[in-house]
């Protein structure tokens, strides 16, 4: 009678959130031709701008001044700034490889949107300007032909180092942190990417070479598609995926950055590693606090724009929806591998996608969609590693690790609390020290030297640790309204679906039904979440402001090693006692 009960609530609980994500994805696509369609739809580029400056309240004075320095200041000009910094970030954008660092000769004034600069910008032409804004008209080639190097990486790396039973999209992110490595440290020595983007098409032609070789059809890790019963509720699942990684390509691609992190932080980064003129040290200028930020996604926006043959900033946005689609893909094998269907692998990606929240941010040219990929990929490891103890399993959990920290700084949060967690399932620290080392010398390795790069030669601080020092502690009362705050955000439906309910009250759940093992795993999404929480709250006396504007994004970065936590707990443990949920 449970058994009955259970599977009947399984099923309800299914149709209802199949029919609110068709709902939402009829929505998502309605919006999207009324709004972005229609807006930028078969528009110039500089239209486009001028369209971005007028949704998003910035002063077309701003845009026009833009212009102005583009045409008459050298390309590699140094220029003081004073004024708002944010009702001029995006003109600062568009300027680079001009930087505002600080330089004398050439000033920017500001004031209640009013604009004055020195020397006067009279009527002059630039004659090192090659296109507006060093900026190449926007093409899908950039895009591609970077995504063709990095397949070709990946199958090399997938075939080549057999051992390591890499799936493709653990492959393919072993190959986009090889390029943010390599771009990094050829900026970095040379002053240009030029070498990297080089070093990745000769890799490239290395693996195509010993592909062809070889002739390897696969990777020893497959989706299970041999195996794969189509039903209609598979199919439907498969659609859903679809269409919702689809909208969120389709928003990406079809103007340039147009959200305030895109063109004030990510997009500046992403620029001065493309150009051939600002330093490595350049990437600290823009947005106060973020110059530690590290480089993982603007590295790899940067070599989108160079297989364009320059620096283009639509298209290449595009590669927010494809970490996406890897992400769901490393989701879905974590399912598969667990359950033996691969049913259960498509049911797991379209809970992951239907929240629109998700494929929303996917299509920002944020720095969440490669940190989504880098931390699922490690959670599989890890939780492989649980059950094995295969030193493979953690070496190569290591990676994804040092490259989630080499994406944002949330990913050395991470690494501290997967360390953490490594501890526990040891029964001594001298039995934890193998683990440990694998874990964090990959970190020490790959992320140490950007930390001290930052540290020593930039001279930038985390503003994220700013409440050490500067004497804010909140008072007791905000604790409970910021706690009301987050309960908003969690409520709206129209951002999470029926998933995230469905979620917390899964891993209630597996609190009190699943095993030691499953409680412990729980520590490293909760952990996340609350430490998140409480940096946003010790943040200053803007928290809440400051949950406002993150707290769904931080939200995500949980939910995204919750699913690897939960599928492991209810399939592998034997959780799941609903017989038949799903054909397949």
């Amino acid at each position: 009678m449970r058994s009955f009960f259970l599977r009947r609530g399984t099923n309800i609980i299914l149709a209802l959130w199949v029919m609110v994500s068709i709902a939402s994805v009829a929505a998502m696509y309605h919006l999207w031709f009324e709004r972005e369609f229609a807006i930028y739809f078969g528009k110039t580029a500089s239209s486009k701008q001028e369209q971005i400056f007028i949704l998003s309240g910035l002063p077309l004075k701003s845009l026009s001044i833009a212009k102005d320095i583009d045409l008459c200041w050298p390309i590699d000009a140094e220029y003081k700034f004073d004024g708002s910094g944010v009702m001029s970030s995006y003109m600062k954008y568009l300027v680079i490889p001009r930087i505002p660092s600080g330089s004398e000769y050439y000033k920017i004034s500001e004031e209640k949107n009013k604009y004055h600069a020195q020397p006067p910008l009279d009527e002059c032409v630039n004659s090192e300007q090659v296109a507006q804004f060093s900026t190449v008209k926007p093409t899908p080639s950039g895009l591609f032909f970077s995504l063709l190097i990095i397949i070709l990486v990946s199958t090399g790396l997938r075939n080549g180092i057999r051992q390591l039973k890499l799936s493709i999209p653990e492959s393919m992110a072993v190959a986009i942190f090889g390029i943010y490595l390599l771009v990094v440290l050829s900026k970095g020595v040379f002053g240009s990417m030029q070498w990297a983007g080089w070093a990745a098409v000769g890799a490239s032609l290395v693996s195509l070479g010993y592909i062809a070789k070889t002739r390897v059809q696969s990777g020893p890790v497959s989706f299970g598609l041999s195996s794969f019963k189509f039903s209609w509720e598979s199919a439907l699942l498969i659609l859903l995926i679809f269409f919702f990684c689809l909208w969120s390509f389709l928003m990406a691609v079809i103007v340039g950055p147009d959200d305030w992190d895109a063109w004030a932080q990510w997009g500046p980064k992403a620029k001065i590693l493309a150009m051939e003129y600002a330093s490595l040290a350049s990437v600290r200028y823009f947005v106060p606090g973020s110059g530690d930020y590290p480089l993982l996604w603007p590295a790899l926006w940067a070599f989108s724009g160079w297989a364009a043959g320059g620096w283009e900033d639509q298209w290449s946005k595009g590669w927010g929806p494809i970490l996406l689609v890897l992400t769901s893909w490393q989701l879905g094998l974590i399912a598969f591998r667990a359950s033996g269907r691969a049913a259960y692998g498509l049911l797991v990606a379209a809970l992951w996608v239907s929240m629109p929240a998700v494929p929303l941010v996917a299509s920002w040219a944020y720095a969440e969609a490669p940190l989504w990929l880098m931390l699922v990929c490690a959670m599989s490891r890890l939780l492989s590693w649980q059950v094995s103890k295969n030193p493979v399993d953690i070496s190569v959990a290591g990676i994804f690790v040092a490259a989630a920290a080499c994406t944002k700084n949330e990913g050395v949060l991470f690494a501290f609390i997967v360390c953490i967690w490594t501890l526990m399932q040891s029964r001594s620290v001298r039995e934890a020290f193998a683990p440990l080392a694998a874990l964090c010398i990959p970190l020490a390795f790959f992320w140490g030297p950007w930390m001290l790069y930052t540290r020593l030669v930039m001279e930038t601080s985390n503003h994220a640790l700013w409440f050490l020092g500067s004497g804010w502690v909140p008072a007791f009362s905000d604790f409970g309204s910021a706690a009301l705050q987050v309960f908003t955000i969690w409520k709206d439906i129209r951002q999470w679906n029926l998933v995230l309910p469905v979620l917390i009250l899964a891993s209630m759940v597996l609190v009190f039904r699943g095993d030691r093992a499953s409680r412990i795993n729980l520590l490293i999404p909760f952990a996340m979440l609350f430490s998140s929480f409480i940096i946003a709250l010790f943040h200053g006396p803007n928290w809440s402001w400051q949950i406002g504007v993150a707290w769904n994004r931080l939200t995500m970065q949980s939910l995204i090693l919750l699913l690897p936590v939960l599928v492991h707990g209810f399939l592998m443990q034997g959780l799941a006692k609903v017989k038949k949920p799903l054909a397949g």
